[in-house]
C-alpha cells in the first residue's frame, strides 16, 4: 500500500510541475517527516491558513480554493470534488474560514451543488491517501481521483461513489466506477438499498441501464422487501419499470409489492402494466394492506375498477379487519363505496372493533357515502361495539345524517351499551338542532310520523 500511495504522490507533483505556468503561487510548508512545496492556486487568499491548520486540512483548502477558480477547465475537477467531503470520523477539521464565516468546503458545496461522497478512515493509510486525493483535486487528474476513490479509500454503505453517481444521473462518474472494477455493482448500505434501486427511484434510466447492462441484479430487496421496481414505480417511472421487468424481474415473487405502490400512487399505465405481466393484485403488506385496499383508501376509482376486473379480492380485509369498503367509506368516497358495494362487498362487515361502513361514514359525517350505503339496507341496530350509526351521528352532531338514518328506520330510542340513547348524548354535547329533531319521536302524548317530521 506504501508504494502505491508514494507512487501516486509521485505522480500528482509531477502534474503540480507541469502546471506551473497557470496562475498558482508555491507554499512551502514543513509537516511530518517531510518538507512540502504545495502549488496553491492564487485565489487561496479568500481562505484564512493559520500555522495550526494539519496538512490534510490545508490541501483540502488549498483543493477547495482551487474550485472557487471558475473556468471551463476547471469542470472535470468540480466532477471529481463535487463527490467529495469528509465524514465526521476522519478527525480533519474545516475549520479554515471566509469572510461569510463558511468553510472552505461549504463555499464548494454552494458553488457546486456538492454531492457528498464521505471519506472513511482507512488506518495509517487514512492521512496519506487524502492527500493523493487533494492533490489529485488540485491537478486535474481525474482518473487519479477516481482510482483513489474506488480503491484506496473504500466507500462507506450509506453514501458511495457508485450510489452517489447512480442517485444523480451522473453517468460518466458512473462508467468509470464500474470500468474500473474495484466495485461491487450490488454494494449495499445499511438498509440494503442499491445503486439500481437509487437510480430506478430518481428516474434515471441511462444510469438503469448501464447497471443492468453491467449486472447489476433487478430483483435483490431491501431489509423492508422493496425492490428496484418498487422504487421506479412509486415515482411513476414507466419506462424504467418496463425495462426492469424486461431484464428478468421475478414479478411471482416480487411484483406484489410493486403493484400495491403503483397503486397507491394513481399510476394507472403502470399499473395495468403489470397486471398484464401477472403481478399478484391480493398480495398483502406487512399490515395486511394490499393494493385495492389503497386503491381504495385514497380515491383512486379507476385503479380500484381495474383491480377488481383483474381478481382482486373485493372482501380482503387488512389485519385490523379494515376492508376496501370500510375505508373507503372513513374517507368519504362514494363513488368507490358503490363501486364496491356493486361487486359484492358485504355492507355490513366491521372492522375488528366492530364498527361497521355504516357506523364509520356516520361518525366521519360523508353524508353521500351514507346515502349509498343505506341503498343496499344495512344494518341500524345495536353493533358489536355496542353502538349504533344513529349514535356516531349524534355524537358528532351530523343532523343531516341522523335524519336520514331515522328516515331508514333507525331508532330514535335505542341505548348503547352504556344505557344513553342518542338524545341523551345530544344533550350532553349541546347540539340543539339534532335535540330538536330526536325530542319529536320521544312524545308519548301523540304519535309522530317520520315522514312528517323529515
Amino acid at each position: 500500500m506504501e508504494h502505491l500511495i508514494n507512487s501516486l504522490m509521485q505522480l500528482t507533483y509531477a502534474q503540480l510541475d507541469a502546471q506551473r505556468a497557470l496562475p498558482f503561487k508555491t507554499v512551502p510548508y514543513t509537516g511530518g517527516n517531510q518538507n512540502w512545496s504545495l502549488l496553491m492556486p492564487l485565489s487561496i487568499n479568500r481562505v484564512s491558513l493559520s500555522s495550526s491548520k494539519t496538512q490534510s486540512n490545508r490541501l483540502l483548502c488549498a483543493a477547495s480554493s482551487k474550485l472557487l477558480y471558475r473556468s471551463p477547465e476547471n469542470e472535470r475537477r468540480s466532477k471529481i470534488c463535487s463527490k467529495f467531503t469528509t465524514n465526521d470520523d476522519t478527525d480533519i477539521e474545516l475549520i479554515a474560514r471566509v469572510p461569510e464565516n463558511n468553510t472552505a468546503l461549504t463555499i464548494v458545496a454552494y458553488k457546486l451543488w456538492i454531492i457528498r461522497f464521505r471519506v472513511r478512515r482507512k488506518g495509517s493509510h487514512f492521512y496519506w491517501l487524502l492527500k493523493s486525493l487533494l492533490l489529485s483535486i488540485l491537478c486535474s487528474t481525474f482518473d487519479v481521483c477516481i482510482f483513489i476513490l474506488t480503491v484506496g479509500i473504500k466507500e462507506t454503505h450509506d453514501d458511495n461513489l457508485l450510489h452517489n453517481s447512480s442517485s444523480s444521473g451522473d453517468v460518466d462518474t458512473l462508467q468509470h466506477v464500474l470500468n474500473s472494477g474495484r466495485v461491487r455493482i450490488d454494494c449495499c448500505d445499511s438498509e440494503g438499498t442499491t445503486a439500481l434501486m437509487l437510480a430506478s427511484a430518481q428516474g434515471h434510466f441511462c444510469c438503469v441501464r448501464i447497471l443492468v447492462e453491467a449486472g447489476a441484479d433487478v430483483n435483490i430487496r431491501r431489509k423492508s422487501g422493496t425492490t428496484a421496481l418498487f422504487f421506479a414505480a412509486e415515482e411513476g417511472h414507466l419506462e424504467i419499470s418496463r425495462f426492469l421487468l424486461e431484464s428478468g424481474f421475478d414479478v411471482v415473487t416480487n411484483g406484489g409489492m410493486a403493484l400495491f405502490i403503483a397503486a397507491q400512487g394513481n399510476y394507472m399505465t403502470i399499473v395495468k402494466t403489470f397486471l398484464e405481466v401477472g403481478c399478484d393484485p391480493n398480495y398483502s403488506m406487512s399490515d395486511g394492506a394490499h393494493s385495492l385496499f389503497v386503491a381504495a383508501q385514497n380515491g383512486h376509482l379507476e385503479v380500484v375498477k381495474i383491480l377488481l376486473q383483474n381478481g382482486a379480492d373485493v372482501s380482503k380485509a387488512r389485519n385490523d379487519g379494515a376492508t376496501p369498503l370500510w375505508i373507503s367509506c372513513q374517507m368519504g368516497h362514494a363513488s368507490i363505496v358503490r363501486e364496491l358495494l356493486l361487486w359484492g362487498a358485504n355492507v355490513d362487515e366491521a372492522r375488528k372493533d366492530g364498527a361497521t361502513p355504516l357506523f364509520k361514514a356516520s361518525h366521519k359525517g360523508h353524508t353521500a357515502v351514507v346515502e349509498e350505503l343505506l341503498e343496499f339496507d344495512p344494518c341500524l341496530g345495536l353493533l358489536a361495539n355496542g353502538e349504533t350509526a344513529l349514535h356516531a351521528a349524534c355524537l358528532f352532531g351530523h343532523q343531516e345524517i341522523a335524519k336520514m338514518l331515522i328516515r331508514a328506520g333507525a331508532d330514535v330510542q335505542l341505548p348503547n351499551q352504556a344505557g344513553e340513547t342518542p338524545l341523551q348524548l345530544a344533550e350532553q354535547l349541546g347540539y340543539d338542532s339534532i335535540i330538536n329533531l330526536l325530542s319529536k319521536f320521544i312524545q308519548p302524548a301523540k304519535t309522530v310520523s317520520k315522514e312528517t317530521i323529515l
